[in-house]
């Protein structure tokens, strides 16, 4: 990806300023938007736990081929996991549904 095309961080990360958002895409159909996406060239996807389909994501990120280390995976907690004692579950239930061990952003 040319340096162009990325953003960098206030922690020197580099982000893919254009990503595949996956918010009201239809269930079913998240697997083949993402997979293509990745195909395509997109190194970002952006979902989020309360879009009900990041097992999907997961499935469309392993179908493309490409490695994890290449996808900058943003995610984001609804607001009833915003508490404190919530938190750490919230993520962890997100690292299993997206079946990575880390996210590059979380929201």
């Amino acid at each position: 990806m040319s340096e162009e095309a990325l953003i960098s961080l206030s922690n020197g990360v580099k982000m893919p300023q254009i990503g595949l958002g996956t918010w009201l895409l239809k269930p079913n159909e998240v697997k083949n938007a993402v997979t293509h996406a990745l195909k395509s060239g997109y190194r970002h996807i952006d979902c989020a736990k309360v879009y009900g389909n990041q097992g999907e994501v997961a499935d469309g990120i392993e179908a493309s081929g490409v490695n994890r280390e290449e996808i900058f995976i943003t995610s984001k907690l609804w607001n009833t996991w915003h508490h404190p004692s919530k938190v750490a579950e919230g993520l962890e239930d997100t690292l299993k549904e997206l079946k990575t061990d880390y996210l590059d952003l979380v929201g």
